[in-house]
């Protein structure tokens, strides 16, 4: 399902996929176009932007960013600022950042965890 949203032009509406239909290949494409500069040097937004815009209703008419990526910069601000909030729920179910250790993890686990030096987030030895 998608959901149609109002933007800031008059008559103007932005169809968008619905954030939890999205899947995990959803996520691999979106990394493998910014990984491999697809679109003239898509960037992460322009990539969501692609994913999310179902259709649109803008004056002048304009194809979506899944046809023509280069469409983004032409929007007016308005409708760009506003655009770049409706993909938010969706970018953040796609890129969440780093999950909280759990609640049901004991605490000496995650302590070791963070000392291991193989960990990510384990300090430096210099």
């Amino acid at each position: 399902m998608s959901e149609r949203f109002p933007l800031a032009g008059d008559g103007s509406w932005v169809e968008l996929k619905d954030p939890t239909e999205l899947r995990y290949g959803d996520k691999q494409r979106i990394l493998r176009s910014v990984a491999s500069g697809e679109g003239d040097g898509i960037d992460m937004m322009n990539a969501l932007y692609a994913l999310l815009v179902v259709s649109w209703q803008l004056t002048p008419m304009l194809p979506t960013p899944g046809q023509d990526i280069k469409v983004i910069e032409m929007l007016s601000l308005d409708d760009g600022n506003i655009l770049e909030k409706l993909i938010e729920p969706a970018r953040e179910r796609l890129f969440p950042g780093d999950p909280e250790p759990s609640k049901d993890t004991p605490a000496d686990e995650v302590e070791a965890a963070l000392k291991d030096p193989a960990h990510p987030t384990a300090p430096s030895v210099g």
